[in-house]
């Protein structure tokens, strides 16, 4: 009779541990099949953001100098976004002996007598970047993300800036608002010489040349065209609007940006430059470039 209860005591614990590992595989197939229906971001997801921004500003968290506080790629080389100053690096790789050497130039734009703006990242990616640089944690970035646009905010006086990436490549606008002084806008380059007409600054350097184009000037509600002009002293450049005086709206300053800096690493010879109605721009010339 004992024998019979130790049995039947026996085979009821079994058939409990057997249930409660049951339940708990169901559970956790349960908690996995959740997971996998709904995932954060998908593959194709991910894919589509990627090929819709081509290029990005990715935040500073340690990986870089303190005082930037975004960097980004760009057509010709790389932007960096500071409180006081923007900066353009040119970067040009040349082979010379059969060896590869790369060439860089630095070109500072600082704001003159500006206030202290508020500098934020906008129109937030899905991907971010990790940096793991060296063995000093300090210099680790980890979790950076990345943005399509750079916005500053008061720069000067009710005058704001953005940086941001279209299909055609990295622009900026200036946002000048009612009450804004539009002669507070002033901007010293370091690093390359300025030439300037009407509607066009070129940014001339040893490596290629910037040119901010078909300057654009128009109320942000409204779309009326405003009469500009670039304005060039020694190293520092602004902006002439006319008859902005009775304007009680936004005004956007709105210059296209082109890179002039293209070649390889022999002679390059261009003869003529236009540009069509989209904003192309084509070139006539010579190379003898193998890698233009």
């Amino acid at each position: 009779m004992l024998r019979k209860y130790f049995s039947l005591l026996l085979s009821l614990c079994l058939a409990l541990t057997v249930f409660t590992v049951e339940a708990s595989s169901v559970n956790a197939m349960s908690l996995r099949s959740n997971a996998l229906a709904m995932p954060a971001l998908t593959l194709e997801q991910a894919n589509n953001a990627l090929s819709s921004s081509s290029s990005f500003f990715t935040e500073n968290k340690g990986q870089w100098t303190e005082e930037i506080l975004f960097i980004g790629n760009t057509d010709f080389g790389k932007v960096a976004f500071t409180n006081e100053a923007i900066y353009y690096q040119l970067i040009k790789d040349e082979t010379v002996a059969s060896q590869s050497i790369q060439q860089t130039q630095t070109i500072k734009l600082s704001f003159v007598d500006a206030e202290s703006p508020t500098v934020k990242g906008k129109t937030l990616l899905p991907h971010y970047n990790n940096y793991f640089i060296g063995n000093d944690q300090d210099n680790w970035g980890i979790h950076c993300n990345n943005y399509t646009k750079v916005s500053y905010t008061n720069v000067w006086d009710n005058i704001d800036l953005s940086y941001f990436f279209t299909p055609e490549g990295m622009k900026y606008e200036y946002y000048v608002h009612p009450g804004a002084d539009i002669q507070d806008l002033q901007v010293q380059v370091i690093g390359a010489d300025l030439i300037s007409e009407e509607q066009s600054l070129e940014l001339f350097t040893p490596l290629g040349n910037l040119k901010d184009d078909n300057l654009l000037v128009f109320t942000q509600e409204t779309k009326q065209t405003i009469q500009s002009s670039f304005l060039v002293k020694n190293d520092t450049f602004s902006f002439d609007l006319e008859n902005t005086s009775t304007i009680d709206e936004t005004i956007v300053i709105d210059p296209i940006v082109y890179s002039t800096y293209l070649g390889g690493n022999e002679v390059d010879n261009g003869y003529a430059i236009a540009i069509d109605n989209s904003g192309n721009a084509y070139i006539a010339g010579e190379t003898y470039s193998h890698n233009f």
